[in-house]
């Protein structure tokens, strides 16, 4: 490893120059190297510590194993620090197929150029002391790289804590290895958190390349719809498809595993009934086997699967290079979320891509001059905290929300399109103190969207590609890509008498729905209520006597998608005689 030292400053042109030559002449990699990428190589090689903020696709695995192709490094090895499961094994691939490197998960195989771990692994007493403290292993770091560097402020004080203390493998390693941090996601309070839990001190280098996706259109929009009818989401398969290729290929972000299900039957419902059982929309998360996981990846790419309904795990660091639509569900935590999941469209060179934003009405009725109000601040005398809330604040009344989220276009993109005009062509203050990290900025802006992420992440100025808008407010015919389902008229169902839910219909009930679920579905993710929820249960057995199936339509009411869609296994049929709730003598079978 090349000494730290003002000696060997004036040889870092020719360092450079070395890296270049090495690469050019290198059959090693498949895409010129960029200044950047030079850069942060150049300053690994010199044993500095690296901070690395630049977009998704814009080649910061490279960076990790760029120092190994320089002859200094031979027979050296980086650790590199990875969040998911999914991202873990994209990046096995990538370092062996694009770097022609050995980058493994499991060091006992011998293949020590690149260890990719998780930071609980690291951390772990039987890797520090079998590996960290190994005294062979020990002359060969070269370097700790941690990828999605922004999860080690996110998810460090919370489930992943572990992230938070990454900083301690500083003690366990010997003096000079560097330290390589890379996200796409570093506002400024975000990277002051990660400078202090890895411990950086003052001498590290700071590439900002900056984050900007110019060939993804960005639009925000309010959920119109209630949230529960996913109708806001209807933009997503085109009307009278005929062939699945038709709809463009979507990462839909929905936070929450069992509303992903939901949102799945939703989608579904929207396609011919020839394409219902294709499987062309799957959800995908950390929930689900490593075999299913693997098997719905390898049709998203194949394009067997058109939309993916997901979580971080898929699409963190994984390199699909030609999703067409990325949509988030609700808004996220802060708007680094939202930023890493846009940019997970259209990362292959001259395509194009739709990121959306759909939000909660309420994300507009928040008065950005009093949360700013609310965020803690040492009093200048006291040393004590502000308190939220007291005699000073006014409290605002419903009418006054409803006028404040007016014109700051809670109604834009609607679904008859007539209210989109922008009303206040002003954009809050950005407080970078906050922990949304200026989410709801990006909300109520009424300039252009791209400038809020421009000043966040302090990005260059953006180029815009030829022929490629910016955003909704640049350009409002972009909102007619994104319009929700039409309004559904009110419904006229009568009201169903209901009496106390008799105990061993309840019983029964639940005993068929456990038989059915071991039988037919042994490998299910969800139990049996995922068959016959516990609240159509209980509505079953409050009913009296159902005579006819037209009567157990009546009464389902379609909250029972089992029974409206005989495409799946289960479908009821009727016995001759009373459908009677005291003695449940009706009986479920498969149909052939």
């Amino acid at each position: 490893m090349i000494p730290r030292n003002k000696a060997h400053r004036n040889a870092r042109s020719k360092e450079r120059a070395a890296i270049r030559t090495q690469h050019t002449s290198s059959e090693k990699w498949s895409h010129p190297l960029r200044d950047f990428q030079i850069n942060a190589i150049q300053h690994l090689l010199c044993g500095k510590d690296v901070l690395v903020h630049a977009g998704t696709g814009s080649g910061k695995t490279a960076i990790v194993a760029g120092p190994h192709v320089h002859p200094s490094s031979k027979g050296k090895v980086s650790i590199m620090v990875s969040p998911l499961i999914a991202l873990q094994d994209e990046q096995v691939n990538t370092f062996k197929d694009e770097f022609k490197l050995d980058a493994v998960a499991n060091i006992n195989n011998g293949k020590w150029q690149i260890v990719i771990i998780s930071p609980e692994m690291l951390l772990s007493k039987r890797f520090t002391d079998g590996v960290l403290r190994n005294a062979e292993f020990r002359k060969r770091i070269l370097k700790v790289a941690v990828d999605e560097a922004h999860v080690v402020s996110h998810w460090g004080d919370g489930f992943r804590k572990k992230y938070g203390e990454l900083g301690m493998v500083r003690a366990l390693l010997p003096p000079g290895v560097s330290m390589l941090a890379m996200s796409a996601t570093l506002p400024a309070r975000v990277r002051k958190d990660i400078l202090a839990k890895l411990q950086y001190g003052k001498e590290y280098e700071f590439l900002n390349v900056g984050n900007d996706r110019p060939n993804v259109l960005l639009v925000v929009r309010a959920i119109e719809h209630p949230l529960n009818s996913y109708r806001d989401l209807d933009f997503i398969i085109p009307p009278n498809i005929s062939d699945s290729k038709e709809i463009p290929k979507t990462f839909l972000y929905a936070d929450n595993v069992m509303k992903g299900v939901d949102i799945e039957d939703h989608l579904t419902e929207l396609l011919p009934v020839e394409m219902q059982a294709l499987g062309i929309i799957r959800v995908y998360s950390s929930a689900f086997s490593h075999e299913y996981r693997a098997e719905v990846m390898r049709l998203f790419r194949t394009g067997e699967v058109r939309v993916l309904i997901c979580t971080d795990a898929a699409g963190m660091g994984c390199n699909l290079p030609d999703v067409d639509v990325v949509v988030q569900w609700r808004l996220p935590e802060t708007i680094s979320s939202f930023v890493q999941r846009a940019g997970r469209a259209a990362r292959a060179p001259n395509r194009r891509g739709l990121a959306i934003l759909l939000v909660e009405k309420s994300a507009y009725a928040e008065d950005l001059n009093a949360l700013k109000d609310l965020v803690e601040e040492p009093a200048k005398k006291s040393g004590k905290k502000k308190k939220p809330g007291g005699a000073a604040q006014k409290k605002v009344s419903a009418k006054e929300k409803k006028k404040y989220a007016e014109i700051h276009g809670v109604n834009r993109g609607s679904h008859g399109g007539k209210k989109d005009h922008i009303y206040l062509k002003v954009e809050p203050v950005i407080d970078e103190n906050l922990s949304n990290e200026g989410l709801f900025v990006l909300v109520q802006t009424g300039i252009c969207r791209r400038q809020v992420l421009t000043k966040i992440f302090q990005n260059k100025a953006p180029e815009l590609a030829e022929g490629v808008a910016c955003c909704d407010l640049c350009d409002p015919t972009l909102l007619d890509k994104t319009r929700p389902g039409a309004p559904q008229a009110a419904s006229r169902r009568s009201i169903i008498k209901k009496g106390l839910a008799h105990k061993e219909t309840m019983n029964e009930l639940h005993k068929w729905r456990t038989e059915i679920s071991k039988r037919d579905f042994p490998s299910m993710l969800f139990g049996p209520s995922a068959i016959l929820k516990d609240d159509t249960v209980e509505l079953l057995a409050s009913v009296g006597p159902i005579k006819t199936l037209a009567r157990l339509d009546k009464v389902l009411g379609g909250q029972w998608s089992w029974r409206e869609n005989p495409r799946n296994p289960v479908y009821p049929e009727a016995q001759e005689g009373d459908f009677k709730s005291g003695e449940a003598n009706w009986r479920i079978q498969l149909v052939e």
